[in-house]
């Protein structure tokens, strides 16, 4: 651990990464960077794949990471060919789909910067991460693990979220702002504004991938049905803690939920919970309860909807069938990708209508899943309670998040979908 957070503190000197934002990027990186590494090496059988997994903070380094991603695409491939099911299958065509997406975006985008087609492969291959991740839990190594260090693995990133947090405030008398104060202007198809984003985190730019690691593990650790409520207490406000110093407003609120839930066991109860919970959250921001949550929410939404705007409007004017392509129009906003902070809305505006059919599958699936385990209803463990609960996090990241932007997320909503799909295998296993 000390290689790692040492490693990248060259990072830190990188100007292409820190001249749009001032931010610390003491902690995001070392997350981001080095977290596949650090779980492959855990995982791993072979003596080879534990050097290769170690070698990838280099690889990150050295801007050579394009690289390190081929062999998890061929043990990707190799897996879903022996492991076959609808998921995977499906993120398979899916994957296809973007590929031909790409192709007719070469030549139908006139605008297309040809210099940044190894960032879009990349980012098409980052969406692979999903079904890895379900894969790598499939394997049961991984779940396993998780349910060992789990405690661990919480109260390593509560001291670095202490450590971070007083080396922030020594420096900079102040908390980091991931996107301070930034200046958008959208003037393209009718839209002309102007919109300021104050948000706080000590963890930018990967806010949501480090606030689900700290989900995960805590929804993991609630496997551990040994332990006394003051200790389930206990590591709930550090992953909380986690949550609200990495300033992810949806995984706060999900951990709270969590916490909550996992203290209940009559059936009548948790029902009310999903109901009324939700509701209580949603009348405490009309209200302008929690005036800090309220005001980076209000200008964040704010923000995307006027992107999601110039984004539709300039795929139905362009080309409404196959959309602009990857990354397309970069010149229209600048310092915002159309269709950013969410992979359903952003994968729309670039692959057009066409993707929504296999969007409306994989939502037709996941749905087909959750209304069998809701026809069951009946928590005998709090394993299935935190397992069931990861399902709105991981429609939420989906939705509001940019999964293929960032390895971290994709790999953690692969998680997620395997603890909440597959959890009653998991509960019989830990029991």
């Amino acid at each position: 651990m000390i290689f790692v957070l040492l490693s990248d503190l060259n990072t830190v000197g990188l100007k292409n990464r820190c001249q749009s934002l001032e931010v610390n990027y003491f902690i995001s990186s070392p997350l981001h960077s080095n977290l596949l590494g650090i779980l492959s090496v855990r995982i791993a059988v072979r003596k080879v794949y534990r050097y290769y997994a170690l070698s990838y903070p280099l690889f990150w380094l050295s801007g050579l990471y394009l690289i390190f991603f081929i062999p998890y695409f061929l043990w990707f491939l190799r897996s879903a060919a022996v492991r076959r099911n609808a998921l995977t299958d499906g993120f398979l065509i899916f994957f296809l789909y973007q590929f031909v997406s790409l192709v007719i975006g070469f030549f139908w985008n006139s605008e297309f910067e040809y210099s940044r087609a190894p960032n879009i492969l990349h980012n098409m291959a980052v969406f692979l991460l999903i079904p890895a991740g379900y894969l790598m839990c499939a394997r049961q190594e991984l779940p396993q693990l998780m349910l060992n260090f789990s405690r661990r693995l919480l109260v390593f990133f509560f001291l670095v979220s202490c450590l971070v947090f007083i080396y922030t405030y020594s420096t900079k008398d102040a908390l980091v702002l991931a996107y301070p104060w930034t200046d958008v202007y959208l003037s393209r198809v009718g839209f002309i504004g102007e919109i300021t984003i104050p948000r706080v985190s000590l963890f930018a730019p990967y806010v949501n991938g480090t606030a689900i690691l700290s989900f995960l593990a805590y929804s993991i650790y609630l496997h551990k049905l040994d332990e006394s409520r003051g200790l389930r207490l206990l590591f709930g406000l550090l992953a909380l803690f986690i949550a609200l110093f990495a300033g992810s407003r949806i995984v706060v609120f999900s951990i709270a939920i969590l916490i909550f839930l996992s203290f209940v066991r009559n059936r009548l109860a948790l029902m009310v919970a999903f109901i009324s919970l939700p509701i209580f959250v949603y009348l405490s921001l009309e209200m302008n309860f929690w005036s800090v949550v309220q005001s980076a929410r209000s200008g964040s939404s704010e923000t995307r909807l006027w992107i999601y705007q110039v984004g539709l409007a300039l795929m139905y004017e362009v080309n409404f069938l196959t959309g602009l392509g990857v990354k397309p129009f970069i010149d229209v906003i600048p310092d915002y990708p159309v269709g950013s902070h969410s992979t359903f809305i952003g994968y729309v505006i670039k692959h057009g209508l066409l993707s929504l059919i296999f969007l409306f599958l994989w939502f037709l699936f996941v749905v087909k899943v959750a209304a069998d385990k809701i026809s069951k209803f009946i928590f005998r463990k709090i394993g299935s309670i935190s397992a069931i609960a990861t399902m709105p996090v991981a429609l939420l990241v989906f939705m509001f998040e940019d999964i293929d932007a960032y390895e971290l997320n994709a790999l953690l909503f692969g998680f997620l979908l395997y603890f909440w799909l597959r959890e009653d295998s998991l509960n019989e296993k830990s029991a």
